[in-house]
């Protein structure tokens, strides 16, 4: 695994023109740039591999949410009858949405 901290250390050296002896990668000629750019495209690569494992959750408006005005699982319902407030005033005519969304089928 590369050290990410290193390689971004190494690119703003590059990146600011700083003194090349700052840069972790240097060892007295010009090969740095070889080796820090090999771990930038690997630490990109590893974080890529790492988005294609993490699926996001699809995102469940109110006005299709299994859940919709269901008291004892939708909080908006909830504190629609308990403030007497019709629901569709709370979740914006079903375009809210929440962590606790399901898709109705």
């Amino acid at each position: 695994m590369v050290d990410r901290e290193k390689v971004i250390k190494a690119l703003e050296c590059c990146a600011y023109k700083q003194n090349c002896i700052e840069c972790p990668y240097y060892k007295g000629n010009s090969t740095c740039m070889d080796d820090k750019d090999k771990d930038a495209l690997e630490l990109l690569k590893e974080q890529e591999d790492l988005g294609a494992e993490q699926h996001p959750q699809e995102l469940v408006r109110c006005k299709v949410c299994v859940h919709r005005g269901k008291i004892e699982k939708c909080v908006l319902a909830a504190i629609a009858a308990e403030k007497s407030y019709p629901l569709f005033m709370l979740d914006n005519r079903g375009e809210w949405f929440c962590a606790d969304a399901e898709r109705a089928t």
